[in-house]
């Protein structure tokens, strides 16, 4: 099993019904922005359609987890997907309303919450072997990754050949297709045992923030996680200014940077994926994190994009031992509204880093904000290794 861990059938239903439905998201996430600025002409209404898809999922998380921990996943992924699929299929119908179209995507963007909620505190009974969980998350990011990527250039064919309607079309198949890989799967028996003694459980959102105050150390790691939520942020705004106003150079550079990031993404999840993680989580966090701000002094003192490697490389680190920590060490009746709490926090620093560009903009070269950023993770780093180290003292 674990040499062929990814031949087991429950890995591999899995694996082709999220790496395709990632290819419908894509779609769909190109087609919306598109068909919204082409009825509307507005740069405001585009911007409001960004935002109705992040801060609703900001607001609801508290539900969603409460939710997912006390229902069976495997429905809420179904019923999620059923969902999707009838607004996509909508779309279709009702095609020249942008009000439409701006609340049907956020209806869509609530519902793939509760289905990567319930999809991500789930993994452990689909896999059915905690010795293989963390490569299986690593390999299972990287397709993810990479099918986002491939969806993003072959949205773009397909919107030049046959418009919009069939990226939409595209995404509802792709929804279809996985809630078919999804009935398919084989749970392990701990799914069956709580959703049996599901009504011994209270299913308080607080809980999930109060178990910070029992785990110190994935309170330390949700920190520096949450760091490259507030890093995300900033280089999707700044990192075109910078390639394109700064270093002077033209498109291809700010795609070749991309590139970059991508080479050392898919190095770093084949790393995972291939070999145990020997020491423990925090440490790998540690490492990505540094090498994340080794590549923003490379970027922007050095001005080589080359080190965007660094940048990619340095994500899945954070990423798979920030998640190998998560379902290894955290209460199984409690990850649904612990993941809803930690992904709100997240998402509220990714959203905060947007504002806090869009403000600042003018006053700071992007250098100089992004270096500064990464003196303050650099002193986080610091802090919780510290405060880490005091503890196990």
């Amino acid at each position: 099993m674990k040499k062929l861990y990814f031949m087991d059938r429950n890995i591999l239903l899995w694996l082709s019904g999220s790496t395709l439905s990632a290819f419908g998201d894509v779609f769909t996430s190109t087609a919306i922005p598109l068909v919204t600025f082409n009825l509307t002409k507005s740069a405001r209404f585009s911007a409001l359609v960004l935002l109705l898809d992040i801060l609703p999922l900001i607001i609801l998380s508290p539900l969603i987890g409460t939710i997912v921990d006390k229902c069976e996943k495997k429905k809420i992924i179904i019923i999620s997907n059923l969902i999707s699929v009838l607004i996509l299929g909508s779309f279709l119908i009702i095609n020249n309303n942008e009000w439409y179209y701006l609340i049907g995507n956020s209806l869509i963007s609530i519902s793939a919450k509760f289905y990567s909620t319930s999809a991500k505190t789930m993994l452990p009974d689909i896999v059915n072997d905690e010795g293989v969980i963390t490569r299986v998350n690593s390999l299972i990011s990287l397709t993810l990754k990479i099918a986002r990527i491939l969806g993003a250039s072959l949205a773009a064919i397909v919107l030049g050949l046959w418009g919009t309607k069939i990226l939409f079309m595209f995404d509802a198949v792709s929804f279809i297709i996985n809630m078919l890989c999804v009935f398919g799967l084989r749970l392990g028996s701990e799914q069956i045992t709580e959703h049996q003694n599901i009504e011994k459980h209270q299913y308080v959102f607080m809980d999930a923030v109060k178990y910070f105050s029992k785990d110190n150390l994935f309170l330390i790691m949700c920190i520096v996680y949450g760091g490259l939520f507030f890093l995300e942020g900033l280089m999707q705004s700044k990192m075109v200014v910078f390639i394109k106003q700064y270093l002077l150079l033209d498109d291809m550079y700010y795609a070749f940077y991309q590139n970059c990031l991508l080479v050392g993404v898919v190095v770093g999840q084949i790393v995972l994926s291939r070999y145990e993680m020997v020491q423990k989580e925090f440490f790998w966090e540690k490492v990505g994190m540094g090498l994340i701000v080794a590549s923003l002094v490379g970027i922007f003192v050095f001005k080589n994009i080359w080190f965007g490697v660094l940048y990619g490389f340095g994500q899945p680190l954070i990423v798979t031992s920030w998640y190998g920590y998560f379902y290894k060490h955290t209460p199984g009746e409690l990850r649904g509204r612990l993941l809803a709490f930690t992904n709100m926090c997240f998402d509220s620093l990714h959203l905060l880093a947007v504002v806090v560009v869009y403000f600042i903009c003018d006053y700071f070269m992007p250098q100089q904000s992004l270096l500064f950023t990464a003196m303050v993770l650099t002193i986080v780093l610091l802090a919780t290794s510290i405060i880490r180290k005091n503890k196990v003292e």
